[in-house]
């Protein structure tokens, strides 16, 4: 099934119009009892499937908050990745 958003590759330290860096995002802090070890596990083996959904408005720092997929995102940063697929919902 396609995702009712465009998605695009979000680098994880560099936002940019089609890319958006991890480090843009704001990550909810976590601890190592905290991480979905079958989402890590997952996603190191077959990628990201779903995109993360993010808020279109930025902090006043420029940052993204994220609407949806706060575990995706924390495995992303673990899995030591540049760039995750991200959509700007309203």
């Amino acid at each position: 099934m396609a995702h009712p958003y465009p998605t695009r590759d979000i680098p994880a330290s560099f936002i940019g119009e089609k890319e958006i860096s991890l480090e843009l995002i704001i990550i909810p802090s976590f601890r190592e009892c905290d991480i979905n070890r079958t989402l890590l596990a997952d996603m190191k083996a077959n990628g990201q499937k779903t995109p993360i959904n993010l808020s279109n408005q930025r902090t006043s720092e420029g940052f993204y908050r994220i609407a949806d997929g706060n575990n995706r995102a924390v495995c992303a940063k673990l899995l030591g990745w540049k760039t995750v697929k991200a959509v700007c919902i309203s």
